[in-house]
């Protein structure tokens, strides 16, 4: 009766230790996958910051490049408006100042 219940006791002692084990290999891989998760979440992070700043920049360059079109435009308009420096007909010749 004492061995067989030793028998038992050293089964469940050795199922204790399986379950022990198999409860520590799925802790490692919850948290690896936890620090792969951080990881990724990380990179999404420095890729939106990236996007933003990028967004940021373009946003920039828009905004200065029709300020130049802009200034363009009313240079062109300008020299429309003011008879004296209206293009001249191909044809005629440019008069300058330095020959009248």
């Amino acid at each position: 009766e004492v061995s067989r219940a030793q028998a038992q006791a050293e089964v469940l002692l050795q199922e204790a230790q399986q379950a022990r084990s198999i409860a520590k290999m799925a802790q490692a891989k919850a948290d690896t996958d936890r620090l792969a998760a951080e990881e990724e979440q990380q990179q999404i992070r420095e890729m939106r910051e990236r996007l933003n700043q990028e967004q940021i920049h373009l946003t920039e360059m828009l905004s200065f490049m029709e300020r130049r079109l802009k200034a363009q435009e009313s240079i062109a308009d300008r020299a429309w408006q003011s008879p004296s420096r209206a293009p001249h007909h191909p044809d005629e010749p440019q008069i300058h100042l330095t020959e009248m």
